[in-house]
């Protein structure tokens, strides 16, 4: 079979993009760290103990030291977002279907969408553009938005997750929504009706990875954390349940959609802490390493569950010296919105564009 282009690469390839290497990911892209068997531990630039978050943690560690000036992603329930927070970097996760999946229909059951992690917003807005064929996501990123806005802010954690935030994400989110009072928007405490998406959430995610583990040319080369995660997905999530879920899924994005009715915008944390250790074990039990997972990134789901928006920003240096970040979240096709508020947050808030690790 002969190598090929995905639709998004060829598309960067045609606005002159120049691809430079493959980054790491952890295996089926299944977790927010970057560790592997095969490929060894990734490791992030800030502070080489810690994980560069995952998925697409390769791609956020080579750009935060330096390597490029944007990595493509994906994100199918935080793998854009993740590794952006952990980095210091801006992490796109556009509108389901707005980026071409091809060759694939989609990808993890509608879960996951292609993006780009960057140093800035206006790069994160370019590399949109070239994967669109737009123009309008830049000009977007390099004006201030029309009006002010009406923006919930929400660090609630939706039914099912369990996680303590650290006191310096806490005031990462509310220095930042503080900033958006003084920008002259209309602020307001208000969270999304959840139910009990995660319900949904899991056993989709568990399906559209042990499908991806199906597709695999030889699966017995992958970790025993993988290979058991394949096989709880095939017993826990039948064709019939998959269905089930998929069917529900309309009702589902609609009553959480009610919020943005109402508001233009929700400012919610990335992540519970800033980022964990780098050495997450492959051996532990998958189940575990989920709980884990979930600790570490609850407010990240459910953008891939409903398909919107959401596009994560530095917000600051931690006391342990490492990235912090907030994420906004649209409605379906607000980038150009996302962008412009985005934009409008880096300039306030002090350019975090030149703040770089030390190498």
């Amino acid at each position: 079979m002969q190598a090929a282009d995905c639709a998004a690469v060829a598309a960067l390839r045609g606005a002159g993009a120049i691809p430079i290497g493959v980054t790491n990911v952890p295996e089926l892209m299944a977790w927010p760290w970057t560790a592997t068997e095969a490929n060894g531990v990734t490791r992030n630039p800030w502070n080489l103990d810690r994980t560069p978050g995952g998925s697409s943690g390769g791609s956020a560690s080579a750009v935060a030291a330096g390597l490029a000036s944007a990595g493509t992603a994906t994100d199918g329930g935080g793998s854009i977002r993740i590794p952006a927070a952990c980095c210091g970097l801006v992490g796109m996760k556009p509108t389901r279907a707005l980026v071409s999946t091809a060759p694939l229909a989609e990808m993890h059951l509608g879960l996951t969408v292609i993006g780009a992690v960057a140093r800035t917003v206006a790069d994160s807005a370019l590399l949109l553009d070239a994967f669109t064929g737009s123009s309008a996501y830049l000009a977007a990123a390099q004006r201030e938005p029309e009006g002010k806005l009406k923006v919930a802010i929400s660090r609630k954690l939706p039914p099912g997750f369990m996680a303590l935030i650290s006191k310096d994400q806490k005031l990462a989110f509310e220095r930042t929504g503080r900033l958006l009072e003084e920008l002259g928007h209309q602020v307001s405490e208000r969270s999304p009706s959840y139910g009990a998406f995660s319900l949904d959430f899991t056993p989709t995610f568990f399906r559209g990875t042990a499908d991806l583990f199906d597709t695999l040319d030889d699966p017995s080369l992958t970790s025993k954390q993988t290979q058991k995660l394949a096989g709880i997905a095939h017993k826990l999530v039948s064709d019939k349940r998959r269905d089930a879920i998929l069917a529900r899924r309309p009702k589902t994005t609609a009553r959480i959609m009610k919020l943005w009715d109402e508001v233009d915008v929700v400012l919610m944390p990335v992540l519970s802490s800033t980022a964990i250790a780098a050495d997450q074990p492959t051996s532990r039990h998958p189940l575990l390493a989920l709980d884990r997972a979930a600790r570490f990134m609850p407010w990240n789901p459910v953008a891939n569950m409903t398909g919107q928006p959401a596009i994560a920003i530095p917000a600051g240096i931690g006391s342990d010296g490492m990235p912090l970040s907030v994420q906004l979240v649209g409605k379906h096709g607000s980038e150009e919105l996302l962008y412009s508020l985005a934009s409008q947050i880096q300039a306030a808030g002090g350019n975090w564009a030149p703040i770089r690790p030390e190498l």
